[in-house]
């Protein structure tokens, strides 16, 4: 006969092990209520979206016509929404952010209020910021969309899903490269540019007109030891109308210092949103299957010193630089020393790397004036995109070709 008294013990221990189990069972549900924002599991959300396709597809349709996004293929505009419900960073949002960041940054270079580099810097970083972003989104009630096309999305990550969207619907415009109608879905999604974008033609025309009565106005001495300017246009492979937007482009001074009101750093913060587009389309180009992660590896790797400091030094911009700060001048002039050495010995040598990794040329000065001849460019052209995406394709494209595409190829 089995010994009641260990059964007993025995079902104690049970119960014990029951009740330990009934009081898990609160924490563990707990745990299972916190979600990680836009980061559900493949399946979960695949079954959610498939939940009511109605619904979602009644939502992308209302999205299209009443943030005047009736021209971006349906298609793709699922696309960005599944690849982001499924936790993955969508291409058209990388492209988004960019573009977006290039329309707020020449609304503030075309506004005449906006006249320093400082006064656009803090606008820029203001209109910018996820808060501001959020807050306008929210005013033109893109978070009513939000539930319906990603039902996992808590109430913690509605503001990063809100501008998520925004960017998505940015970026799947501006696939076309028509920044025009770009414009017009950011002001919809995000409030007004006090720019006219309706036409680019026509934003063109009063670019000119203004930029006629400033240089009218507003005379100044030229720049005596810039040497032979026409060695640089034929390097970049444009000639200016306007030599004073070279010269200023070539002004590097510190950026509470004027020469006789002549400065680069406007163009210098235009040129580095011109790059941030003219790099991500090339590479959504060059790489149109990869996602948005990638996207913005490459960006990255493509948009820092090291990189527009070469594209600098492969067009000889250190010859034709002027610099009020005598320290500055002693290092830059080092360097081109250095440089001089470099280029001398890769022609004696037969190895096939190129010369400027071979110093330390990461100097910001370098960098600062590529940026700010990008920006005079597209100045002198009249805001002409295509003038200035081939300066971009024959100074800076081939680097990016030759030495960084090869290395992503053999990491992925």
């Amino acid at each position: 006969m089995d010994n009641p008294q260990v059964k007993g013990n025995e079902n104690n221990k049970n119960g014990a092990k029951s009740s330990k189990r009934k009081a898990e069972v609160p924490h563990n549900s707990t745990k299972r209520k916190k979600t990680v924002p836009l980061q559900s599991e493949d399946n979960k959300v695949i079954s959610l979206l498939q939940l009511n396709p109605t619904e979602r597809d009644i939502a992308i349709r209302r999205l299209l016509e009443r943030y005047h996004s009736s021209d971006i293929p349906k298609n793709v505009l699922e696309e960005a929404i599944d690849c982001t419900a499924l936790g993955k960073s969508s291409r058209h949002e990388v492209i988004g952010r960019m573009c977006h960041k290039f329309l707020v940054v020449l609304d503030l270079f075309l506004d005449s209020g906006n006249s320093t580099e400082k006064a656009m810097t803090k606008n820029s970083e203001s209109v910018l910021s996820q808060i501001d972003m959020s807050t306008r989104a929210y005013e033109r009630k893109l978070d009513d969309f939000i539930h319906k096309l990603w039902p996992s999305v808590t109430i913690e990550a509605m503001p990063k899903a809100v501008i998520k969207l925004c960017r998505i619907l940015i970026g799947a415009q501006s696939i076309t490269r028509d920044y025009c109608k770009a414009a017009m879905v950011s002001n919809a999604v995000l409030g007004p540019l006090r720019s006219d974008f309706r036409s680019w033609e026509s934003l063109r025309r009063r670019f000119h007109i203004t930029r006629r009565e400033v240089g009218s106005k507003k005379k100044s001495a030229r720049i005596t030891d810039l040497g032979d300017l026409r060695l640089v246009q034929a390097a970049i492979g444009y000639s200016f109308r306007n030599e004073r937007l070279l010269e200023d482009a070539l002004c590097q001074l510190p950026k509470d210092a004027s020469l006789q009101g002549r400065s680069c750093q406007r163009l210098e913060y235009l040129g580095d949103a011109l790059l941030d587009i003219f790099v991500i389309e090339h590479w959504a180009d060059t790489f149109p299957e990869i996602g948005g992660p990638k996207l913005l590896q490459l960006h990255g790797a493509s948009t820092n010193r090291s990189v527009f400091s070469a594209a600098s030094v492969n067009l000889c911009l250190e010859y034709h630089m002027h610099y009020n700060d005598p320290i500055k001048k002693i290092q830059v002039n080092k360097m081109v020393e250095d440089l001089v050495v470099a280029k001398w010995q890769e022609k004696l040598s037969d190895s096939r790397a190129p010369y400027w990794p071979a110093v330390e040329i990461r100097n910001k000065i370098f960098c600062n004036v590529y940026e700010s001849l990008i920006g005079a460019v597209f100045a002198d052209s009249d805001l002409d995109l295509d003038v200035t995406r081939q300066v971009f394709q024959r100074t800076l494209r081939p680097i990016l070709v030759e030495y960084l595409e090869p290395q992503f190829r053999e990491r992925n």
